[in-house]
């Protein structure tokens, strides 16, 4: 399942947002990208949904709404059994125009959020146990730009980003505690406009996916890093 933003222009003017998906069998043949269905209480012209995760047959995402009367962005919790109809699960009140997040649950059912803010405010970190409708929320040290990360069964986070920086930003991991905490950071070989890292463990090392422009040209990049090497 891949989700993407869709935007719709007219004489160069954004008009409306709505997120699609494509689904595929074997990861080379994808269906054509459809809309998704928003139910219509919390539907939007402006509405992206931002990374599906799944948790056994359900699929939970934020979706972040914008260009809000007040110059303000809402972020919902949503959920999904299909992949195409969501429906609204709560409504965290996050001020500093939140919007890229990621979910993701720890060995106790409960759902992590890592949310990205705006008008250079730093990143959250929140966590909710079932039904996901109370949040407890710690502002991290940091900015965050494509949040991403993963839960460790030790109690610690892997965390991928782009380092803001005077310069250059870098794409960054960083192994935290469960409240975004650092512990250690490894740089990337990463520069200009840079981010966005998809993160998979195999093989005891830590699979990273990202772009970077830092060689004269954007382009995606594969890097992996020992487990141990993040540890200690």
């Amino acid at each position: 399942m891949v989700v993407m933003g869709g935007s719709h222009y007219v004489s160069g003017k954004l008009v409306d947002m709505l997120s699609h998906v494509s689904f595929s069998y074997d990861g080379i043949n994808f269906t054509r990208p459809s809309p998704v269905s928003v139910e219509n209480s919390i539907r939007s012209p402006f509405d992206w949904i931002w990374r599906v995760t799944w948790k056994g047959n359900t699929g939970y995402a934020v979706m972040y709404r914008s260009r809000m009367q007040d110059n303000s962005n809402r972020i919902m919790v949503i959920k999904t059994t299909d992949g195409t109809t969501y429906k609204k699960v709560s409504e965290p009140d996050i001020d500093s125009l939140p919007n890229e997040a990621t979910i993701r649950f720890d060995r106790n059912n409960n759902m992590l959020i890592l949310l990205r803010r705006e008008a250079n405010a730093k990143g959250m970190l929140g966590i909710s146990s079932p039904p996901y409708n109370d949040w407890k929320w710690s502002c991290l040290a940091y900015r965050l730009g494509g949040p991403n990360f993963l839960v460790l069964k030790n109690n610690r986070l892997y965390i991928g980003s782009r380092l803001y920086q005077p310069g250059s930003a870098k794409t960054v991991i960083y192994f935290t505690d469960t409240e975004g905490n650092v512990e250690k950071t490894i740089e990337l070989p990463s520069g200009g406009d840079t981010s966005y890292p998809g993160l998979l463990i195999f093989r005891n090392r830590l699979w990273i996916s990202y772009y970077s422009g830092h060689e004269g040209k954007t382009s995606i990049y594969l890097a992996k890093i020992r487990n141990k090497d993040l540890l200690h």
